[in-house]
């Protein structure tokens, strides 16, 4: 979706409860006051400052529902005052590079995830391997972000 409108293409039925989902997702951000771009082959991610998602709408409907789940996790956290003030130390400068800062920044990415189940608990939103699956890809990307940045420290 740019600039409000929603690109039609066609799709399997099996998908339309998939689209249904997406919909509520997008109306369920807009509550909460984040805008949702859907743009070809970018990297999925919530810019804090303009309270903006996007998402990579090369993905399956499926998974741009489940990674739009894990954003608006990462909204919720930044809005919210018990995680805001835990992971507010990743951007001080002391941890800029140290291990500790990549380890909290794990972990709001777990968090994220479990932040984002919540949500899709709330809007009845199913929860199946695949996002299991995906969920499990993604953190991997970081643990070995982490272990690669260990070795060259050491």
């Amino acid at each position: 979706m740019r600039n409000g409108l929603w690109c039609v293409s066609i799709v399997d039925m099996s998908d339309t409860s998939w689209h249904t989902h997406l919909q509520n997702l997008v109306e369920y951000s807009r509550n909460q006051n984040v805008n949702v771009m859907f743009v070809r082959g970018c990297d999925d991610a919530y810019d804090v400052d303009n309270q903006t998602i996007e998402i990579n709408n090369n993905r399956t409907i499926k998974n741009q529902v489940y990674i739009l789940l894990h954003e608006l996790g990462h909204h919720k956290i930044i809005t919210s005052r018990k995680f805001a003030k835990k992971f507010a130390r990743l951007n001080t400068e002391q941890l800029a590079r140290n291990l500790s800062k990549s380890i909290l920044e794990l972990e709001e990415e777990v968090v994220a995830w479990h932040i984002g189940e919540d949500i899709a608990e709330q809007l009845d939103i199913p929860i199946d391997k695949t996002y299991q699956v995906l969920k499990s890809k993604c953190l991997k990307t970081y643990v070995d972000w982490i272990a690669s940045k260990k070795r060259t420290n050491q």
